[in-house]
């Protein structure tokens, strides 16, 4: 057997069939999880690092949020400022422990062999927000303030890592339950920034532009104003901001959060359209939560990457929340197509019917 070559720092290979670039992480298995085939006991809250009193758990924040009432405050900090003193937090961000990319540069010299060419060092940042106080995978045992302060702290690092030289892509997600990927109950999301696009994004940001240079009008737009008009697939309706069950749903129960007017930019938005997105988004997972029970989900944010002016005009933002109901097996593996069994203006009169009355218009 030929000697095996771990390296100690992330790097991305490139498939030259697909044209992704694979992200490869030694170390990451280390990282806890709370998901196994055994029993989760009542005991284990006690080990849970995004805990209050756990503080010294994690890396110190970079970014904390607190509310009194309704009333935010919130900010970056100092890396090197110690937070384990000051346990009166709401959210807070901090580096991820076990990184799957980081800004430091390997000095490992590279492997020679055929495929060299295809092999580069990924650098960039991994974060964790950890978006509640309480120990809890459920939106309803959060608090509406939380759900703002998590939207203000993605915004701010998202716009943070922007500006950040060298990082060409930065991915804001959630990964709720285990189905979805998740390795702890305690509820986060995760920011990674890397020094490339990943084909996939860029193949999507390519897409929006042929559209606009065919048709003189944002992808995206042009897709909400549709579902507009069709009104089947339609979820909520609000005053700045849109949520519907796209027309080619890639999961059962998938449900997109698009702002109305064109936004390229997650980070750019107001305070105004981001409580408005926050609080939809809020009120859609807890509706999705109450329908199927401990169901996994991912959330995702697409925002358009750093240093892409010339594409601003064509591409939108939104967030999709997409149910993990159902498995990814052969065929998605073979073809890269999801196998769908719940046709979107079914999922979308599923959501309309236990929409919370109150957040009805």
């Amino acid at each position: 057997m030929p000697e095996r070559h771990t390296p100690t720092r992330s790097f991305s290979r490139l498939n030259p069939i697909t044209g992704n670039w694979i992200l490869f992480s030694p170390g990451r298995d280390r990282r806890p999880t709370d998901f196994s085939n055994e029993l989760i006991v009542p005991n284990q809250l006690v080990s849970c690092p995004f805990c209050v009193g756990r503080e010294s758990d994690t890396p110190p924040s970079v970014w904390i949020g607190k509310h009194e009432g309704s009333s935010l405050t919130y900010g970056n900090t100092q890396k090197n400022l110690s937070f384990e003193t000051d346990l009166d937090w709401s959210v807070r961000v901090f580096e991820n422990k076990y990184p799957a990319v980081s800004m430091i540069q390997s000095s490992e010299s590279e492997i020679e062999n055929p495929l060299a060419s295809q092999q580069m060092q990924t650098v960039g940042a991994h974060e964790i927000t950890v978006d509640s106080r309480n120990h809890t995978q459920l939106m309803k045992e959060t608090s509406p303030e939380e759900t703002r302060l998590l939207f203000r702290a993605l915004q701010e690092r998202i716009s943070f890592w922007h500006e950040h030289g060298g990082v060409q892509y930065v991915s804001a997600f959630k990964n709720c339950g285990a189905a979805a990927g998740a390795s702890l109950i305690h509820s986060h999301c995760q920011l990674i920034a890397t020094n490339y696009v990943p084909s996939s994004v860029q193949n999507n940001i390519n897409r929006m532009q042929n559209f606009f240079d065919s048709f003189g009008q944002c992808l995206l737009c042009n897709l909400n104003n549709q579902e507009l008009r069709d009104e089947t697939r339609i979820v909520h309706q609000g005053k700045s901001v849109i949520a519907y069950c796209p027309y080619a749903s890639d999961f059962p129960m998938q449900i997109r959060i698009s702002p109305l007017s064109h936004k390229p930019y997650f980070h750019g938005a107001s305070n105004q359209l981001l409580d408005e997105c926050a609080l939809l988004t809020r009120h859609l997972i807890m509706t999705l939560q109450r329908m199927i029970a401990e169901v996994s989900y991912n959330l995702i944010i697409s925002t358009l990457p750093p240093n892409r002016n010339d594409h601003e005009h064509a591409f939108h933002w939104s967030i999709d929340i997409c149910p993990r109901i159902s498995g990814y097996a052969g065929f998605e593996i073979a073809t890269q197509n999801n196998i769908n069994f719940i046709i979107p203006e079914e999922a979308a009169e599923g959501y309309r019917s236990e929409l919370s009355a109150d957040y009805r218009q």
